[in-house]
């Protein structure tokens, strides 16, 4: 199973996002099934900005799990690295100092988002292809 990961660029740093069941259980825990279900209204208007920075971060943190589990350090990206050289985890507060509230911001943040959580329902498909010698033959036993 390849990750599923969005970044999202703040102050020149690239942070993952990875939308896993350690998010939906979050989610779950600390927000009604009503508040879940318009989720995305939510993320459109920000109506609920403590919705949002928590599922940001969330999903940021999450990201950074994986990332810090599995070692993976793409060198394209822009990593903020804490003094023992893994992903740093931004907390709901640094996340709220860090954004500002302009409607562009707001709107590259929500289609971050939304980017994360749709890459999350996506599957991977893989097609084999069989050579014409093995199609229709069968193997010889030999007994």
């Amino acid at each position: 199973m390849k990750p599923k990961i969005t970044y999202l660029n703040i102050d020149g740093y690239d942070y993952p996002m990875s939308y896993s069941l350690f998010v939906s259980q979050a989610l779950l825990r600390k927000y009604d099934k009503e508040d879940l279900d318009n989720l995305e209204k939510n993320l459109n208007g920000a109506q609920s900005l403590d919705l949002l920075i928590f599922l940001l971060c969330q999903l940021i943190n999450s990201g950074c799990e994986y990332m810090n589990l599995f070692r993976l350090y793409p060198t394209d990206k822009k990593f903020n690295l804490d003094e023992n050289g893994k992903i740093y985890r931004l907390s709901e507060q640094e996340l709220a100092l860090c954004l500002d509230m302009s409607e562009d911001s707001m709107r590259y943040i929500s289609n971050k988002i939304k980017e994360c959580m749709n890459k999350s329902q996506t599957k991977d498909v893989t097609a084999q292809v069989k050579s014409n010698n093995q199609v229709g033959k069968k193997k010889k036993r030999h007994y």
